[in-house]
């Protein structure tokens, strides 16, 4: 799924009237460089919530391996997921 901040692949998809969700997915948020994501988390699952406008993400249970990257600081992680508000910011990982 390609959206204007974000494009998100995952092998299962739930869609609700007030959000979305999927599983096993690779998130990756934006930037205002074309093919440099500000953000990368694989093998993740996630909620983003239409109304509110937020994100939040989680490994998937189980997996202690995956990561997630922030080219721009060159920076990765093996936080367990994090949480994105509004449409420009993201607020935390943890």
């Amino acid at each position: 799924m390609d959206g204007p901040q974000s494009f998100i692949r995952s092998t299962s998809f739930a869609f609700k009237p007030t959000r979305y969700t999927g599983k096993k997915a690779t998130l990756n948020i934006k930037s205002a460089e074309v093919n440099k994501p500000a953000l990368t988390a694989n093998n993740v699952n996630f909620t983003y919530d239409l109304k509110a406008g937020n994100t939040e993400f989680a490994r998937e249970e189980g997996d202690n391996k995956s990561s997630i990257d922030l080219p721009y600081s060159q920076y990765r992680t093996t936080l367990s997921g994090g949480s994105g508000i509004s449409k420009r910011s993201w607020c935390s990982c943890g």
